[in-house]
């Protein structure tokens, strides 16, 4: 019997998992339908509707972004207290759509998981001018949508700048879109109720080619992130990262994980 077919039953079997394992392992995602992905996000909204009342926001063939599910599922309340509603779907839709150039990849503010009618969010670092000019291109190449509207209106004789040459007092055409972009990122995190953002960055910038192409709350100028506690916990241990370098495979298994201190989230 397929696995598949098996697993779009009520309940959720060894197989399903090992499967879902499997197909992490050997495939490389894209948010597009697709059989086994559609089994797949009928299972999780099987399991989360369990315990949350649960909305779903569609992001059919990567529309939001390539790289998260084709539904994403909003965790509104705890079935618990269902009066306690954390997250209103019918407004995240609009600020996914409008912050999305303000993260690498399009990878924007997402609620994840649901703790103590707190969300648990993920999203990737900060866009520079070059990501997000970029990033903006490859979404109107590959699916015909202008991205003017979330980036806002690019004035032709706009030169593209790193945010290194605002240290130099250097005049920018970019300075208008790239506060309205992190703008939106950041009131696209006020209305998640983040108050923590977690900076998991080594670098304060990630520059590939001499370009600046990704940067962290912690370095931004114009203090836009000020309201919020930062804090730089890099993702794994650096130190101990750094160690297995130095080994062949074979004795990086056998290299000790290094113990991050316990936070305990209140």
């Amino acid at each position: 019997m397929d696995v598949s077919s098996a697993c779009e039953g009520s309940a959720v079997s060894s197989e399903c998992v090992v499967e879902l394992l499997e197909t992490f392992f050997k495939c490389f995602y894209r948010a597009k339908a697709d059989k086994k992905n559609e089994v797949i996000h009928k299972r999780c909204l099987h399991l989360l509707a369990a315990d949350y009342r649960v909305e779903v926001i569609e992001n059919r063939d990567g529309w939001l972004c390539a790289h998260y599910p084709t539904d994403v599922f909003i965790l509104e309340a705890h079935l618990h207290s269902p009066s306690v509603r954390v997250a209103r779907t019918e407004e995240l839709r609009d600020l996914f759509s409008s912050a999305r150039f303000a993260r690498v990849r399009s990878r924007f503010v997402v609620p994840v998981l649901l703790y103590r009618n707190k969300n648990v969010c993920r999203s990737a670092t900060l866009s520079t001018m070059i990501e997000l000019y970029g990033r903006s291109g490859v979404d109107w190449l590959f699916t015909g949508r202008d991205g003017s509207n979330a980036i806002g209106a690019v004035p032709a004789n706009a030169r593209i700048q790193n945010e290194d040459d605002h240290a130099h007092g250097l005049p920018s055409a970019d300075d208008h879109t790239l506060n309205r972009v992190r703008g939106q990122d950041v009131e696209l995190l006020k209305r998640l109720g983040v108050t923590l953002i977690c900076d998991l960055m080594v670098e304060k910038k990630k520059t590939k080619y001499g370009l600046t192409v990704s940067s962290s709350e912690k370095v931004d100028k114009a203090s836009r992130y000020s309201d919020f506690h930062i804090a730089s916990m890099p993702y794994p241990a650096w130190s101990g990262c750094s160690a297995l370098h130095s080994h062949s495979p074979q004795e990086t298994c056998k290299h000790p994980i290094p113990k991050l201190p316990a936070v305990e989230l209140s």
